[in-house]
């Protein structure tokens, strides 16, 4: 199956494949970094579906980055950690 970046070079930014193919290979990655973030299962799927919101809006101005390493994961955490930062949390009883 096609990767974002073959889809990119297919079709505009605008077309609804983009999204789909996006969310079916980066959404597991994109939940586990937010879970670890919030430690709470529905508020690391608010902030994953934020993370893919955002991302949606900004697939004309993507550029490729490597699928594994540094690059992968300076790309899926920092909209993640964004998203997760903007998620209100309740206080836990260690005052964090």
């Amino acid at each position: 199956m096609a990767g974002i970046d073959e889809l990119l070079r297919l079709h505009p930014p605008t077309h609804p494949v983009l999204v789909e193919v996006m969310v079916r290979d980066y959404r597991v990655a994109v939940f586990r970094l937010a879970l670890s973030l919030l430690a709470d299962p529905d508020d690391a799927e608010d902030a994953t579906q934020e993370t893919f919101i955002k991302a949606a809006r900004y697939l004309a101005r993507y550029r490729a980055v490597p699928t594994s390493g540094p690059g992968f994961l300076k790309s899926q955490s920092i909209p993640a950690a964004h998203c997760c930062a903007n998620v209100p949390r309740v206080p836990t009883s260690s005052g964090c």
